[in-house]
């Protein structure tokens, strides 16, 4: 017995495979000792043992076919007989009592010699790959493949309720974890180490051509739509649409200004957004500014009218014209507006970040006076409701129960 290499003790990476003549090879360690192949099981009394006999035929491509013998012997290497009243014997491997461990470690030892050892079948239509490898793998699949193959690993797994739900819980959790990682680092905007600012690095990874930085944002919760989703305060949306044209263009086809996003459900929602770093005071309080209230600045003003003007005209003008809707493929359907009603639609105003202006943990009284008018003005809007990112920032963290 001491001539069979001990799968469950001995170190495997000491072997090697090598031709003994034209016909079959041999196992040797590097002090080139000879080994009779393996012992993959010990019983606890040590008077039984699983064992691997391994013989080679050559093959046409001048490879070696193993031929594996698996036996229950005692330490003499004598057979065991079946027990009385017993017709035949079964060698298992199943659980890690049945020392399963070994008999794929020495399945993973002869794929090692692959130049030698010819594992037909096995070689063509399977390969040992690690963590790692699979990973990439994956990733370069498209993505209809991709829930494809993640339905078949599900289905064919035989999770219980529980287990699948648990399962999904920790992809979504970690999908948005990653997004709010995203999300952070565009309200930062910091430098990498290359002195790239990251919206102009996410519009690079994006494949998003425009220049200005709101394309950046617009691609972000587009692709996000959940942080929209759970963090407006909306009955629910079942859509974004981009870029709607919210105007009846004129004779020569101009003037048709678009609103960002527009939500779809029972009745219509028009989404407006600038970028986080936009200012909306003015540097300095105007003489002309009223007792405790500090001059927005005149985009901000604009981009209100803006709003408001792209909600009047959408509301005037929404049944002259076809809302379509597309799909990835950018195949359109026409939806049905009788039941996509716009009625009074309501407007979203997303912009701005706090603390690029009015840090909230400052005492300064200025700051305080631009903290009071901003929240007046927005709990008085009527037609608008005004948002900011780092709000929606926040509000996402907390949902997922993050540390911010």
């Amino acid at each position: 017995m001491e001539n069979y290499f001990n799968l469950i003790s001995d170190d495997l990476s000491e072997l090697k495979i090598i031709e003994e003549n034209q016909f079959d090879c041999i196992l040797k360690n590097n002090q080139w000792d000879s080994f009779k192949w393996f012992i993959l099981s010990i019983s606890p009394n040590w008077k039984s043992y699983t064992i691997c006999d391994i013989s080679f035929h050559k093959s046409d491509d001048s490879k070696y076919k193993p031929r594996l013998t698996f036996r229950k012997t005692n330490e003499n290497l004598q057979n065991k007989l079946v027990e009385r009243n017993n017709e035949f014997k079964i060698i298992k491997f199943e659980r890690s009592e049945d020392w399963y461990n070994e008999f794929w470690k020495m399945i993973w030892f002869l794929n090692w010699f692959k130049d030698l050892v010819d594992l037909w079948e096995f070689n063509n239509q399977f390969s040992i790959i690690s963590a790692e490898d699979f990973i990439v793998w994956f990733k370069d699949k498209e993505v209809r493949d991709k829930v494809i193959d993640i339905n078949k690993i599900i289905d064919s797994s035989e999770l219980s309720t529980l287990e699948i739900e648990t399962l999904s819980n920790n992809i979504v959790y970690k999908k948005r974890k990653q997004s709010l990682d995203i999300f952070e680092k565009l309200l930062n905007n910091e430098e990498n180490e290359e002195w790239v600012e990251f919206i102009t690095e996410y519009k690079t990874i994006n494949n998003l051509t425009k220049q200005w930085e709101e394309i950046a944002w617009h691609h972000f919760l587009k692709d996000n739509q959940w942080i929209l989703w759970l963090n407006l305060h909306l009955k629910f949306i079942e859509d974004f649409e981009s870029e709607w044209s919210v105007w009846i263009t004129n004779t020569v086809n101009t003037w048709s200004p678009n609103v960002d996003i527009i939500g779809i459900s029972d009745y219509t929602i028009l989404v407006e957004l600038k970028t986080a770093n936009k200012k909306i005071f003015k540097d300095t309080r105007w003489n002309t500014s009223r007792a405790q209230t500090w001059s927005f600045s005149n985009d901000f003003i604009d981009w209100i009218s803006q709003c408001l003007a792209q909600k009047t005209e959408w509301d005037k003008t929404h049944k002259l014209k076809d809302l379509i809707i597309t799909n990835s493929d950018w195949e359109g359907e026409i939806l049905d507006q009788n039941k996509i009603r716009t009625l009074d639609s309501e407007c979203i105003f997303i912009i701005w970040n706090w603390k690029n202006e009015i840090p909230k943990e400052s005492t300064n009284t200025d700051i305080i006076l631009k903290r009071d008018t901003f929240q007046r003005y927005r709990m008085n809007s009527k037609n608008i409701t005004i948002i900011t990112f780092d709000e929606l920032y926040k509000r996402a963290c907390n949902i997922l129960k993050l540390d911010i």
